[in-house]
């Protein structure tokens, strides 16, 4: 049964891949990042729209090109590294609980881990976290076995040695991993694992495991290469990456993402459902095995709790900083579980089950009343789909719900109850995602431009940039922007005086007014409805316009431009 389980999520993972196109800004600009990664053969050093860009490493854009290389330049391909490192953190998980109790315990974690919300909802998106959350718990991991490895002992002769959990180089692999979590998105990848292992090897006095046979080396083997590379195209990147991209991020509000200290509360209750619930549940028995010096059970709620606690205090904060931390939850969970006499209410189970149902029926009642009259005032996707979705999603929710509740006492239904409405939401969701598409992404733009002009024509965007627009066209944009805030890059912000060339993909507004009207060069223009001076521009020139996606207008050749339509 577990094993039909974990088939079909990994078929409800695969059914979503290329159901819905990029979304702007984050997916649409990293699935351009590994374009062009794929085109240009330099998968060390990331561009953006043909411009260096150094906001984050090289290391997810350059599996996202790879496959790009090998499978196409499509939505699948860009999704691909996501889905890879959510499927090895499972089997890494599952690998873990098997180690401590059993197998059962190793194959529930294991699709457990995959199945929970936050790691199914980001294992579909073209963001960086689904491979650093890979990196950094297992580095957490191996820190662990760096820390309870065994005592080497001299093996009888002539026997061969059979030191069983003494390898010595568990910090070595951990360091390696810090530094591919480092590669994938930056200095975060160090503070978790030591954040989370470190009170544990001082607890245990024997922190000095952590750094053991100059295992720090094996991070710098892995980083110093990149950054020499890196650091060739800008001299001065190590401190933009230090300052800009990791302290500030952590200390200030600099980068406009602060939220209160309870913001990871309902991030963590909703997001590793049921397994955020299962530990609550069952306090006593944790806190039991705590005195009883239990070291997984002590070492996976200080995995779980130091870092969370570090996250709420900083400044900046999304809801994907502590995937990282979901599988100490499921972990935790699945002990508890596996470890229930039979006939014992699960913990937890009637709790999760209750939430379900609970956020079920809302959708129900939205679904049957307020839905339709609201959505039709406002602009959006269809109230019917909506409406079809809160519906199906409602009753979806409900039932598993009611099932886990009367399934409190029976470990394999309450499980496949509890961990089916993620799958539900991945699965259900795919028709409201392809309609908001047509909004969100710039898949359909690019389709008209191709169909209406010449290949490769040169598109002008005016202080407005549709991210996912140049993966979509296969070429870069030509962008004029005062500052160059429009590509939502720190990186690029900083450094736009230096980037704008008339020659290159930035251009300068004295260059923008002579190409607007130069009416014998091929060119389209792509503008934000609120610029009024552009667009009387333009228009002056006869110039057609058409709507050119959300909040935008294209406005085409002029009528006594050279034949370039198809």
């Amino acid at each position: 049964m577990f094993a039909t389980w974990a088939i079909l999520l990994c078929l409800a993972i695969a059914f979503q891949l290329g159901s819905r196109p990029l979304f702007d800004d984050d997916e649409g600009r990293n699935a351009e990042a590994m374009r062009e990664m794929s085109v240009s053969g330099d998968y060390f050093v990331p561009h953006f729209n043909g411009l260096l860009f150094l906001d984050k490493p090289f290391l997810y854009f350059a599996a996202g090109g790879l496959a790009m290389k090998v499978f196409g330049v499509n939505e699948v391909a860009a999704r691909l590294p996501g889905v890879l490192c959510t499927i090895l953190l499972a089997c890494g998980v599952g690998a873990v609980a098997r180690r401590w109790w059993g197998r059962r315990a190793g194959v529930l974690a294991g699709i457990a881990a995959a199945a929970a919300p936050l790691p199914l909802v980001y294992s579909q998106m073209v963001i960086f976290d689904a491979m650093l959350t890979l990196w950094i718990c297992a580095a957490v991991a191996a820190l662990y076995l760096a820390v309870e490895r065994e005592p080497a002992t001299p093996a009888p002769a002539p026997c061969a040695d059979d030191q069983r959990g003494s390898f010595r180089y568990w910090s070595a692999v951990a360091w390696a991993a810090m530094g591919l979590g480092v590669v994938t998105k930056g200095p975060v990848a160090l503070l978790v694992p030591l954040a989370a292992v470190l009170p544990w090897a001082l607890w245990r006095r024997r922190a000095g495991r952590l750094v053991e046979r100059g295992a720090p080396l094996a991070l710098l083997v892995v980083i110093v290469p990149w950054v020499f590379l890196v650091s060739r195209a800008d001299p001065h990147f190590l401190r933009y990456a230090l300052v800009t991209e990791t302290w500030s991020r952590l200390t200030s509000n600099e980068l406009k993402r602060d939220a209160p200290a309870w913001y990871y509360l309902p991030v963590v209750l909703f997001g590793a459902l049921p397994w955020s619930v299962a530990p609550l549940a069952g306090w006593r028995r944790i806190a039991a095995a705590w005195r009883a010096r239990e070291s997984a059970v002590r070492f996976l709620v200080l995995w779980f709790v130091v870092p969370f606690l570090l996250f709420s205090g900083m400044h900046s904060k999304r809801a994907h900083y502590i995937l990282a931390l979901v599988p100490a939850l499921v972990l935790l969970s699945i002990w508890l579980w596996v470890g229930t006499p039979r006939g014992e209410r699960l913990p937890g189970v009637r709790v999760a089950a209750a939430l379900w149902s609970t956020l079920g029926l809302g959708l129900l009642a939205v679904g049957l009343g307020a839905a339709p009259q609201l959505l039709a005032k406002v602009d959006g996707p269809q109230p019917a789909t909506v409406v079809n979705l809160a519906l199906a999603l409602g009753a979806a929710w409900s039932l598993a719900g009611l099932f886990g509740w009367t399934s409190s006492r029976a470990l394999l239904p309450a499980f496949c109850a509890l961990t089916l409405p993620p799958v539900a939401l991945l699965l259900l969701t795919a028709p409201l995602a392809a309609e908001l598409g047509k909004d969100q992404s710039s898949r359909e733009l690019a389709r008209l431009i191709e169909s209406d002009y010449a290949a490769g024509i040169e598109v002008v965007a005016v202080e407005t940039f549709p991210a996912s627009l140049p993966f979509y066209l296969g070429h870069p944009l030509v962008l004029m922007s005062v500052d160059g805030a429009t590509l939502r890059s720190n990186y690029i912000l900083r450094r736009h005086s230096q980037m704008v060339d008339d020659a290159g993909p930035l251009r300068s507004p004295s260059w923008l007014a002579g190409a607007m009207a130069d009416c014998r060069t091929p060119r389209l223009f792509l503008v934000w409805h609120q610029d009024d001076p552009a667009r009387a521009q333009l228009a002056a020139t006869g110039r057609p316009m058409r709507a050119g996606g959300r909040n935008r207008f294209l406005f085409g050749l002029c009528p006594d431009a050279p034949a370039t339509a198809r």
